[in-house]
């Protein structure tokens, strides 16, 4: 992590199984690829972490976390393998569309 010009995405998760395969996937297939998308398991009860464990992308790097300790703690636990100046977070439950057209469509 750390080119020039990158981006940490930081998701906090906890019991999201609903949400959570289409809020990475919307992430997954955005056409800018020069990013790290940081999942972290605030201590899901559900299957929230089977669901992170399916993604298999260089770019994400996947915490998880013994037990819940909130949000913000989540946020801070993904903060830590960041160096980078460009950061954005994410709730699991949000999609993000595409914001720029695949430049390869003519």
């Amino acid at each position: 992590m750390g080119e020039e010009g990158s981006i940490a995405v930081l998701m906090p998760v906890h019991n999201a199984e609903a949400y959570l395969r289409e809020a990475m996937e919307s992430i997954l297939t955005q056409t800018f690829e020069n990013y790290s998308l940081i999942v972290v398991d605030d201590g899901s009860c559900d299957s929230s972490w089977s669901i992170i464990e399916e993604f298999q992308d260089k770019r994400i790097v996947k915490i998880r976390l013994p037990e819940s300790k909130g949000i913000v703690n989540a946020l801070n636990t993904a903060l830590s393998p960041c160096d980078l100046a460009t950061t954005t977070s994410m709730v699991c439950s949000s999609v993000m569309v595409k914001l720029y057209p695949s430049s390869d469509t003519g």
